[in-house]
């Protein structure tokens, strides 16, 4: 087979309107938001929104957002009025639950641009979506919460959404109000409500976790403690470890890890120890501001390699970073380097490919926040890091820029959307990574495949005959993608298990045998007692060359 060639872009193209778009559709429209819409009968749907459309005068908004798929370019706009008082969901966020909803949280009450001061309000609302639902009604398919109990007890401006286990969701950090970045850390302590605090969603019940000592309000959970100050840092007392969307991630044992922007990582379990955070944060090295991270695929299962992440990227002292490091999350004590990034760069996309490379793209050179964003300089060479080559691969550039505001996310198809982004010269690209320009056959699923997979259940997956010498080595979960603000730390790449046949008994020809991801224990501390967590999943087949197959969708459970 001949070597791969770098990935390859299609040409960009413009969110498309039509006569028949709602009132108020802009003429451009920026995909601050996105996340990849599971279980669709036309695989590969997104849905994406920016700010709201209208700002009237009583403080009742509408949000516009948008269906369709990015590589065939057609959408469907839609306008939905929000509750009135609750601003809009443009700087919310967001992540799938386990039936295949959207919950979002969080957002914007007030813009800087509105009054006589330049600061932006957080909101309390809680959203969500279903996209079955989408274009039936005056909501299409949008359910909004503002009741006590049931909306946020405080109002947060760039949260982040955790999907746990047990049906909870951790809404973390993110500001009431942006006037207090410019303050201390005791006065905001006291000012901020959001401070380094995060609230979780009973899926089941509906409704927040209450706190004990006033049960119609929401439980406020306190954060890790500060971590080292950046020496080359500047201002960061006015910033909290649960502070603008903090980086966040579910690992095997069923903890949250916060890994960013702070120079220092810890990890909380919520339903061994509330709240309860270890008692010394791990220096990961320097503040890296509008860095990324990410769970880093652990091929093959490797018990050793399980729960590490990654952080790349981000910005100190007011100069863009091209280091890599990496940390067992579950019982490492320090954070270890990896080959640096070809490019250093924030405000990046970062983005898991089901073949386990981590793909980078966007950001950019130059401090974004330290000058005018029109001086900004874009980095737009992407890189791929594969652990068998151990090195950042650059791919063919990219046309437009997509740095602040930007999101990327992996489709069925095993192509990646890039969208968005302030400065940028359209508002949509296609990438084809390398694993699809190796001319190669790509595996693709054949007879039975299983819609539904119950937790620990072994399954038969068919595939159409492959090659001579070649087979299906890898079956893959991947998590559909939710980013915004160049941010997805819901991201998971989970390898289901090959099961040989009975001894005496051969396998059917195409076909492979697989075992689902174990039953989670929600209660346990130890890694792997959750494997995966439920929900919908893109399941790739992934051949002996490293190529992957056009996913179809699979409903764990």
């Amino acid at each position: 087979m001949p070597p791969c060639q770098p990935g390859a872009w299609a040409a960009g193209f413009n969110h498309p309107t039509t006569t028949n778009d709602p009132p108020g559709w802009p003429s451009t429209f920026e995909a601050i938001n996105m996340a990849v819409i599971p279980n669709q009968p036309d695989p590969g749907k997104v849905i994406v929104w920016e700010l709201n459309s209208t700002q009237s005068g009583n403080g009742q908004w509408t949000q516009r957002f948008a269906v369709g798929s990015p590589e065939t370019g057609a959408f469907d706009n839609y306008v939905v009025t929000l509750p009135a008082g609750f601003g809009d969901l443009f700087c919310s966020g967001h992540v799938w639950l386990p039936d295949g909803r959207l919950f979002v949280a969080g957002g914007n009450r007030k813009y800087g641009i509105q009054g006589t001061t330049n600061n932006f309000l957080g909101s309390r609302i809680v959203a969500i979506w279903d996209p079955l639902l989408v274009g039936g009604g005056s909501n299409h398919g949008w359910q909004f919460f503002t009741q006590q109990g049931f909306c946020l007890r405080v109002d947060r401006w760039y949260p982040t959404v955790t999907l746990m286990g047990n049906n909870r969701v951790m809404v973390s950090g993110g500001t009431t109000d942006t006037a207090f970045d410019g303050m201390g850390c005791v006065n905001r302590t006291i000012q901020d409500p959001a401070y380094n605090t995060y609230e979780v969603w009973d899926i089941i019940a509906g409704s927040f976790e209450s706190d004990p000592n006033n049960p119609t309000q929401n439980m406020l959970y306190p954060g890790p403690l500060q971590p080292p100050l950046d020496p080359n840092q500047s201002n960061q007392g006015c910033f909290s470890v649960l502070s603008e969307y903090p980086r966040k991630h579910l690992i095997s044992s069923g903890q949250v890890v916060v890994a960013g922007m702070f120079r220092g990582s810890n990890r909380v379990h919520h339903f061994a120890a509330p709240g309860f955070w270890m008692p010394s944060p791990i220096d990961t090295g320097s503040f890296r501001h509008y860095g990324s991270s990410v769970l880093v695929p652990n091929l093959g299962n490797v018990p050793a390699r399980r729960d590490f992440v990654m952080i790349l990227g981000g910005a100190s002292g007011g100069v863009t970073l091209a280091g890599v490091r990496e940390i067992n999350a579950f019982g490492g004590t320090s954070w270890s380097s990896l080959p640096s990034l070809n490019y250093g760069r924030m405000v990046a996309n970062t983005v898991l490919l089901p073949d386990g490379a981590i793909l980078v793209l966007g950001g950019s050179a130059t401090d974004y926040f330290a000058a005018p964003a029109a001086n900004a300089v874009p980095v737009v060479i992407p890189e791929i890091y594969r652990r068998s080559l151990n090195t950042w691969v650059a791919q063919t550039p990219q046309v437009s820029p997509r740095m602040y505001h930007s999101t990327a996310a992996l489709l069925p198809s095993g192509k990646v959307v890039s969208a968005g982004g302030d400065i940028r010269s359209s508002d949509y690209e296609i990438f084809t990574p390398d694993y699809l320009l190796c001319g190669a056959t790509r595996p693709a699923f054949a007879g039975a495949t299983p819609s539904v997979m119950n937790f620990g259940g072994v399954y038969t997956i068919g595939h159409a005959t492959l090659p001579a010498g070649v087979s299906i080595a890898r079956v893959v979960l991947m998590r559909p993608c939710s980013v915004t603000h160049h941010s997805d730390m819901d991201q998971r790449y989970v390898e289901l298990a090959l099961v040989p046949p009975p001894p005496g008994v051969f396998p059917i020809e195409d076909t492979v045998l697989v075992q689902a991801p174990a039953m989670p224990n929600h209660t346990g501390t130890a890694q792997g007692s959750i494997q995966a967590p439920p929900g919908f999943y893109m399941v790739f087949l992934i051949s002996s060359l490293g190529t992957p197959s056009v996913a179809r969708w699979v409903w764990l459970q």
